[in-house]
């Protein structure tokens, strides 16, 4: 069964596209032989009525990982004919809204999918409200104990007690139109100062360097080069607790890191980033050859025209003289896991089929579906990957992203209130509104309680 989730007017906050603001092969448990082994599944009421489960998703349509969740769910349906699976649908980010008014009203989904347990998503405040299963006792389970390595379960996991399977990761890397480089007489960018000069030449050809978005609450790409000059200028730790609020923006070395990036990034978007979302500039300038850096989640080359793929090559975020950190690293994390609603997984009857349900589709069979069909990096391990199927551009990039150490996403620990005071300002950045001390000064103002 299908449903489609229809907006309501009931006030809710939009998680932010910002996603760092884009996922065993072992065959599905038996329903007898999941975390609750001991016992049999309890049998249903009425025997001649199925159990059902509620399963929500925004995998559907043309995302590129609507096609590998259609298949696996099949297959559970197939595999299950006692259960009725109830598939409950919302597109992109309204699926955001969607689970949280479900949780409020206690009625969240049996098993779906979202974002990471970050502040900023608001899975944050539907865990503290007890909707979340507590899938601890799933991380030692003989079908997932070796499927995950520590940094994902880290990302899984709120206040000690694991609350989501991890499902796709994701990476933030340049990528950049080589064919357009040659025309404009650049080579491929390696130095910062390679990158300075390529946004400038780029733009005095007609090209618009960064293939960006500007809409504060929709974004997935606004403050992807920032991110990246102030983890290289001050170090990631340091980035994260300036963006926690924990101390001031207003402050010489970080002035002049603000400084540097205004250098690459103001001015060198598009003129109309500010009125499009990040899909509408992937389709008016990415697949039109108008624009010529990519710098989003690394789910976003699944939206470049296949016959232009073979233009994009991957290049590393340069070394900045001067700066803190002294080796490439880059930004990477968990972005969608899997999580179960409280209730569902504490009734007995239901809990075998959600924790089968679980397995399938955070197991490697899924991860291989997702990164073959949907392009997707996955934190699955032993996953046997048929690259030709997939793009070289991407194929390249994860190799990259899997050699370099990571750094999580600037934004890690900005809670809704923050974000929603910060991406405006950010956004008048990219137009070369403020310099660096009076962009510090505006970003110390946002944090005042």
């Amino acid at each position: 069964m299908m449903r489609k989730w229809v907006k309501t007017a009931v006030p809710v906050v939009v998680a932010s596209a910002l996603i760092g603001c884009q996922a065993s092969n072992t065959p599905p448990a038996d329903p007898a032989k999941t975390a609750d082994a001991k016992s049999e599944p309890a049998k249903s009421a009425a025997t001649d009525k199925k159990i059902t489960i509620r399963f929500a998703t925004n995998y559907t349509g043309t995302s590129g990982l609507g096609g590998p969740t259609t298949k696996l769910l099949d297959k559970f349906k197939a595999e299950n004919p006692q259960v009725d699976l109830v598939i409950e649908t919302a597109p992109g980010f309204d699926l955001a809204n969607k689970i949280k008014i479900d949780a409020a009203s206690n009625n969240t989904p049996d098993v779906f999918n979202y974002w990471r347990p970050d502040p900023n998503l608001g899975m944050d405040k539907i865990i503290a409200s007890g909707a979340i299963a507590d899938l601890t006792e799933l991380k030692t389970d003989p079908d997932i104990k070796d499927l995950f390595d520590e940094d994902a379960w880290k990302t899984a996991t709120v206040d000690g007690k694991v609350r989501a399977m991890p499902m796709i990761l994701f990476y933030n890397m340049p990528i950049v139109n080589k064919d357009i480089f040659a025309k404009c007489g650049l080579k491929l960018p390696e130095t910062w100062d390679d990158w300075l000069a390529a946004v400038k030449v780029l733009k005095e050809k007609g090209y618009i360097p960064w293939a960006v978005s500007t809409i504060p609450a929709k974004s997935g790409t606004i403050e992807r080069p920032l991110n990246y000059v102030l983890d290289r200028m001050l170090g990631a730790q340091r980035v994260s607790d300036l963006f926690e609020g924990l101390e001031p923006f207003n402050k010489p070395d970080v002035i002049k890191a603000l400084d540097y990036a205004k250098e690459l990034m103001a001015g060198y978007a598009p003129d109309d980033a500010s009125a499009l979302e990040d899909q509408a500039v992937f389709a008016k300038y990415v697949n039109t050859g108008k624009t010529a850096i990519i710098i989003s989640n690394s789910g976003a080359m699944a939206t470049v025209k296949p016959e232009l793929l073979d233009q994009w090559v991957p290049v590393e975020f340069p070394l900045i003289p001067g700066g803190v950190e002294t080796e490439k690293r880059m930004i990477k994390d968990l972005t969608q896991l899997y999580f179960a609603g409280a209730k569902g997984y504490a009734d007995p009857v239901k809990k075998p089929y959600i924790v089968k349900l679980l397995k399938l589709m955070t197991g490697k069979e899924a991860g291989k579906m997702y990164y073959e069909d949907g392009g997707s990096p996955i934190p699955m391990k032993g996953v046997q990957i048929d690259t030709s199927k997939i793009p070289k551009v991407i194929v390249q990039a994860s190799d990259i992203a899997d050699k370099r150490p990571g750094n999580y996403w600037m934004g890690k620990k900005m809670d809704n209130a923050q974000r929603d005071k910060v991406w405006p300002l950010l956004a008048d950045f990219w137009v070369g509104k403020y310099t660096g001390k009076q962009f510090a000064e505006k970003l110390d103002e946002a944090y005042k309680k």
